[in-house]
This record gives C-alpha cells, sequence and structure tokens, in this order.
C-alpha cells in the first residue's frame, strides 16, 4: 500500500503539474528580465489536450492495478480529472460573478473583488480544493447528525414499552410476578421470541427452490426467517407503514396466523400479501402463517426477531418445542422510574435480562462517534489540504505583486492597510469555496436521505454557519503566514531596482 500510494501521488502530481511546468520552461529570459509580469507563453490546445489525456491515462493504469480492475481505474481518474475541470469552470464562472459584485461604498472590498480576476484560474483551482474538503466534513457531519436526529425521534415515540425483558418461557409466571411488584408500572405486554425454525413450504409449495434463489439476493438475512417476534396485538403500538396491497397487523389479529414481513426479505421471495409460510420446528411440530402486509422500508419498529411479526398466543404453544426460545415481556412504566424499574429486575431475577430503552441513546452515540471518527479524519485532512493551497496562492499572489505592495506602501498605505487587503482577497476565497461546498453537501445529504437511508433531512443553520465561518477561518490563517511578511516589508527594499 504504501508503494502504491507513493506512485499514485507521484503520477497525480505529473499530472497537474505537467502544463504548468512546461509552459514555465518555454519562457524566454529576456522576457522574464525585461518585464517581471510577463505572461507565460501558451503551448497549444493539442499539446494541452494530448499531455493531459496520457498522463491522466497513465495514472489510471496506475490506480487500476491498485484496485485489481483496469477499467474502473481508468474510469476513476478520467471520472476525477472531468470533475476538476467541471469545477474549476463553475468555480471560474462564480469568480467572475463575484468580481462585479457590490462594494457598499468600501474600497478595500472593491480592490479586494477586482484582484479575484488577476489570476482567477489560480483562484478557482483554490476554491475547488476548498470546496472540496468542505463537501466532505460538511456531508459527514450533516449525516451523522440527521442519523442521530432520527433514532433519538425513534427512541422517543410511542411504542407502548419502554423496558424489555429477556428470560426462559418456564420463568414467565416468576417475571411477571416480580414485575408485578415494582412501583410505576403502567402496562405490560406478554411477547415472545420463537427460534430454531425453519422454512419448509412457500404458498404450499416446496421452500428450498426459492431460498436458493433468494440466498443469491439475501445472504445472510436469509436467516432472518428462522426466527420470530411473537406480539400481543392487543396492546402492542407497531406503528407500522404498509405497502399498498396488504393491511396492518389489527388487535383482532391476535390468536390467528395472520403476519407482516419486511419488504426487504419479502421482495427477493416473492412475497406478497397473500402468500402463506409454512415452518417446522426443530424440536417438534410445524405451523402455517399467512402474509396479510409487507412493510415499508421506512418503517421501523423494535423487533428482536428476524422481522417477521406474528401474534404471541399464537406462537406460544410451538415455543416449549424450541429451547432457543425466549418469553419477552414489553412493560410501560412511568416516566422517570423505567431506568430503576430495569435496574431491580436485572438484580432479582439473575436468568432474566431487562433493559430500558433510553439507556440505549447514550449507546448509539457512542457507536456513531466511533463510525464518524475515520471519515471525519479524512475529511478534515482533505480541508487541510484545502488550507496549504490557500496559503501557496496568497504565497504566490504575494511574491508577484511585491511591487504593487511596494507602491502602495511608498504612497502612505501602512503594512495594516496591505495585511487587510490580503486576508481580504483570502476571506472571500474562503467563504465562497465554504459556502458552495456546504451547498454541495447539503445536496448530497438530502439525496443520501432519501434515496438510501429513508430518514429526514434536517439542516442546522448553526451547523451550516459554523462550517462556513471554519472555511473562512482555515483561509484566513494559512493566508496570514504570508501576507503577514509582505505586509512588513519596506518600500525601499522592493523598490530599489525600479
Amino acid at each position: 500500500p504504501l508503494l502504491v500510494g507513493l506512485v499514485l501521488g507521484v503520477v497525480a502530481t505529473a499530472v497537474f503539474g505537467f502544463l504548468p511546468v512546461l509552459r514555465a520552461g518555454r519562457t524566454r529570459p529576456i522576457g522574464v528580465l525585461r518585464d517581471e509580469d510577463a505572461p507565460l507563453p501558451r503551448i497549444g490546445w493539442a499539446l494541452t489536450g494530448g499531455g493531459s489525456f496520457l498522463l491522466t491515462g497513465l495514472m489510471g493504469v496506475v490506480v487500476g492495478i491498485a484496485l485489481h480492475n483496469m477499467r474502473l481505474g481508468l474510469a476513476l481518474a478520467f471520472g476525477v480529472v472531468i470533475s476538476f475541470l467541471l469545477f474549476s469552470g463553475l468555480f471560474l464562472a462564480v469568480v467572475a460573478a463575484a468580481s462585479r459584485g457590490p462594494s457598499f461604498g468600501l474600497v478595500g472590498l472593491k480592490i479586494a473583488l477586482r484582484n479575484l480576476t488577476r489570476q482567477k484560474r489560480r483562484v478557482a483551482s483554490t476554491m475547488v480544493a476548498l470546496c472540496i474538503g468542505m463537501l466532505a466534513v460538511g456531508t459527514i457531519v450533516v449525516l451523522s447528525q440527521n442519523v442521530r436526529a432520527e433514532l433519538q425521534s425513534l427512541f422517543e415515540k410511542d411504542w407502548g414499552f419502554n423496558v424489555a425483558t429477556f428470560g426462559p418461557t418456564d420463568h414467565e409466571q416468576a417475571m411477571l410476578a416480580e414485575v408485578r411488584k415494582l412501583p410505576g408500572l403502567r402496562q405490560e405486554e406478554r411477547g415472545l421470541l420463537v427460534a430454531g425454525l425453519s422454512i419448509t413450504t412457500i404458498d404450499g409449495k416446496p421452500a428450498a427452490p426459492v431460498l436458493e434463489r433468494g440466498l443469491a439476493k439475501l445472504g445472510q438475512q436469509l436467516f432472518a426467517f428462522q426466527s420470530l417476534d411473537g406480539r400481543d396485538f392487543r396492546y402492542a403500538k407497531l406503528n407500522l407503514k404498509m405497502l399498498a396491497g396488504g393491511r396492518a397487523i389489527a388487535a383482532a389479529d391476535e390468536g390467528t396466523n395472520n403476519v407482516v414481513v419486511p419488504e426487504e426479505l419479502a421482495t427477493p421471495l416473492g412475497l406478497h400479501a397473500g402468500s402463506t409460510l409454512g415452518y417446522a420446528v426443530f424440536g417438534g411440530g410445524q405451523f402455517t402463517l399467512r402474509i396479510v402486509g409487507i412493510m415499508d422500508p421506512t418503517s421501523l419498529t423494535p423487533s428482536f426477531g428476524g422481522g417477521v411479526i406474528a401474534s404471541a398466543s399464537y406462537l406460544r404453544r410451538f415455543a416449549a418445542n424450541s429451547p432457543g426460545s425466549r418469553a419477552v415481556l414489553y412493560l410501560q412504566f412511568a416516566s422517570g422510574s423505567e431506568t430503576a424499574a430495569a435496574s431491580a429486575i436485572n438484580r432479582d431475577l439473575p436468568e432474566v435480562y431487562a433493559f430500558d430503552i433510553k439507556a440505549l441513546v447514550p449507546v448509539v452515540d457512542k457507536i456513531l462517534d466511533k463510525a464518524t471518527v475515520f471519515p471525519i479524519v479524512l475529511a478534515a485532512l482533505s480541508l487541510f489540504a484545502g488550507g496549504l493551497i490557500v496559503a501557496n496562492t496568497v504565497a504566490l499572489a504575494v511574491l508577484e505583486r511585491r511591487r504593487e505592495i511596494g507602491v502602495m506602501k511608498a504612497l502612505g498605505a501602512t503594512g495594516g492597510t496591505v495585511l487587510r487587503l490580503l486576508l481580504l482577497e483570502s476571506g472571500i476565497v474562503g467563504f465562497m469555496g465554504g459556502a458552495m461546498g456546504m451547498i454541495m453537501a447539503m445536496i448530497a445529504s438530502l439525496l443520501l436521505d432519501n434515496l438510501v437511508l429513508n430518514i429526514p433531512s434536517v439542516f442546522d443553520p448553526l451547523v451550516i454557519g459554523g462550517l462556513v465561518a471554519l472555511a473562512v477561518v482555515l483561509a484566513l490563517a494559512a493566508s496570514l503566514l504570508s501576507a503577514w511578511p509582505a505586509s512588513r516589508e519596506k518600500p525601499l527594499i522592493v523598490l530599489r531596482y525600479e
């Protein structure tokens, strides 16, 4: 990996540095000595296009070797270059529009806006770097924020219980007796988790051929059918969303063989409302379930089985033959007493496990924190690279404008005036790059939230504004390294040969 990374870095540097170096190599010495602001000579579209194509292809070959897929490597290489060119064109238009923006009567702002077009391609590429870094950071931050908000709303919903207990099926009465002694109990629901099952028939036909086809699509998810989540439909608040053609479970379904199935399990097996599933219990016994509805993928409900929800009283007769089955109590305690109740159950019933739903919130937060650390670090490095490019851009601008800065100071401009002008230019670049990056991050988050995660998109103005401000601060801090010495340089040193 180290060697591949080294080769990729060298090739990428060659791709993006080839044309400027070629132009610089064709510069005549007399042109430089006569006028330090002489533009670099043009090298022609044919040479530019041919050289860029060959070097991009070389980068694609290196990436293809690393990924063991040459087509993918070439597609990624050319895709990155084309995307960069498109982004650069977009930001060139943004720079041109910003340079004609209102100055509100501020002379410094007017000069800073006009200076953006002096090296507009360089400014545009700098904004692209900042935009990409902010796009990465913003997307991860907004996505994690939306996932946290959705999980928080999920835990705050009224599911009809706030404590769940799990224990052996032959301990159910002892569990009930202990639970009923606890203060604050409002409601109890006797559920069941039945395991050790196998599907024998689907719609009355042998299930093996269908399961073999479904295994390629479902993979390990296929084992979700080996367990069933039994609920008491008279008390359970499932908050289900159903696909068209089926219906949700109702209180009247308690005691029947009616079930609902998640869409991600139903579609690969061709299941629909009206389909039947024949089950065999490993310890002996058979039964048939009838699907009355398919759950929408956006439907979130607590399920401790495989996702197939059936009647607990109907399944109870078969649970005794399955040693893996567990009695589940869904308990509703008064607000504020659920944590103490769960602790008391765990203390007094060693073979029973109870947990408070709200106790899962910090656990989920820790998992999300750990899951987002690495992506955020990578995104932060990308943003840091954008800051380095800003510093490089300001350093080049200062070098090219030494004579201009010397003239300004000779005419009475103070070092603070020069410093403010340079920082204002960098701040504008940082603001535009950060704002464009956050706009793209919001669009990316909106698409991922709705097309992949199926969760609502929420955008916090404070977070968005804070990230844009971070881009501005980073640009200012990076430019200060070069702008500070330039603002302190004496006019005599710069203009002594003029």
